[in-house]
């Protein structure tokens, strides 16, 4: 999908423009104000996940056989390309394309394989399509190489030894992506924002925080480097600059949002964690501050991080609730649910989303406003920390 319009275009489609979510939740309605009592039959190549208010999710079995979905795989990466390779000669025609890609991951998801590389300067097609959504339409490759020729930062020390840690046993990854990879990356992060503001309504400084290497690393994963220092900036300046400012106040703001949508989704739950001194700030801030990759596998993490840039990268705090809900009987029986929830499950991307969906017209509008500016706003997270 090119364009030759030169600006940032981050267009704010929502879940609920899309007719195809209205239908889900036309669904959801419908099975909501069925009786408790009926009997609601699926075929056996689905897998079904009970959330509070009686309400089920269903989501298709992704086993299909080996050539079916090798063939499916291949049709549709090519109907991702043919749409990537138009060209767009106005915002109005680029919004409708960025629309359709939306809808089409939104249905869809990506085909097998999307994070896959010809060679370490060509984009994969994921790379390809989170360069779109996250509006990264410029890269230079004299101004990287600048950056990265500069002297070692102050927080050097801090992001070689961060460096080494990110994503350490995730082997793919590491035959992939090389420690020097992360910290030239991040280095050069640091240089370029050094005497550069926050484009919001935060008056701060950029610098390297804990936690950036693991959010840095699946774009290393799907791009080439100098792409991923692109694509990586853009989504900490534009999208989550709360998350690394210096007191990581987004991500906290992000944990009182969980409390307050756990205990109107499911007030049981919410009961059962806060009797036993548990709140968000303790069992969900990794998951919350890393947008879910600090739980393996990584396969599903960019399955999940393609919905995220797609549709808002607010809609974590909702995924995270999602883990939780999956695991909800489990948490309900335990006497300590910390010992679960210290270490969440193994992402299930197909899952998760499919909650997420279901659970996004439970939350109430003024709440989920919050939820939608919490990354970036800062009156919205003053309010919250009050």
């Amino acid at each position: 999908m090119n364009s030759n319009i030169n600006k940032n275009n981050n267009y704010p489609l929502t879940l609920d423009e899309l007719p195809t979510f209205q239908s889900h939740k036309s669904l959801l309605n419908s099975i909501e104000n069925e009786n408790n009592n009926t009997d609601i039959n699926y075929s056996p190549n689905t897998i079904t996940t009970a959330i509070p208010n009686n309400t089920v999710v269903v989501t298709e079995n992704s086993k299909l056989h080996a050539f079916t979905r090798f063939r499916y795989s291949n049709e549709l990466r090519k109907k991702y390309e043919d749409h990537l390779e138009k060209t767009n000669h106005s915002e109005k025609e680029l919004n409708i394309a960025l629309n359709k890609l939306r809808n089409m991951i939104y249905e869809f998801g990506l085909p097998d394989g999307s994070e896959i590389m010809m060679n370490s300067y060509t984009a994969s097609l994921r790379g390809k399509i989170w360069k779109i959504l996250l509006g990264v339409y410029r890269v230079s490759a004299s101004e990287y190489l600048k950056y990265v020729g500069k002297r070692k930062s102050k927080f050097y020390e801090k992001i070689k030894n961060d460096g080494f840690r990110t994503l350490r046993t995730d082997e793919k990854f590491k035959q992939k992506v090389t420690d020097n990879m992360i910290v030239r990356l991040l280095n050069a992060f640091v240089w370029s924002k050094e005497k550069e503001k926050i484009v919001s309504d935060v008056n701060c400084n950029f610098t390297y925080v804990q936690g950036m290497n693991v959010l840095a690393a699946p774009f290393l994963y799907v791009l080439p480097e100098m792409e991923a220092f692109y694509a990586f900036s853009t989504f900490i300046q534009y999208y989550c600059p709360l998350y690394v400012h210096s007191s990581l106040i987004g991500a906290h703001a992000g944990a009182k949002l969980l409390d307050m949508c756990l205990q109107i989704i499911d007030p049981e739950l919410y009961d059962h964690l806060t009797k036993n001194q548990l709140t968000a700030e303790i069992y969900a801030f990794s998951s919350i501050l890393s947008f879910c990759a600090c739980t393996p596998p990584l396969q599903e993490l960019l399955c999940l991080w393609d919905f995220l840039f797609a549709f808002g990268v607010h809609l974590n705090i909702i995924f995270v609730i999602s883990q939780m809900i999956i695991i909800r009987e489990e948490l309900l029986n335990e006497k300590n649910p910390y010992h679960k929830l210290r270490n969440f499950p193994n992402l299930n991307a197909k899952l998760i989303i499919a909650v997420t969906i279901s659970l996004i017209p439970k939350i109430p509008k003024e709440i989920y406003t919050k939820i939608v500016k919490h990354t970036h706003d800062y009156k919205t997270v003053e309010e919250l920390l009050k």
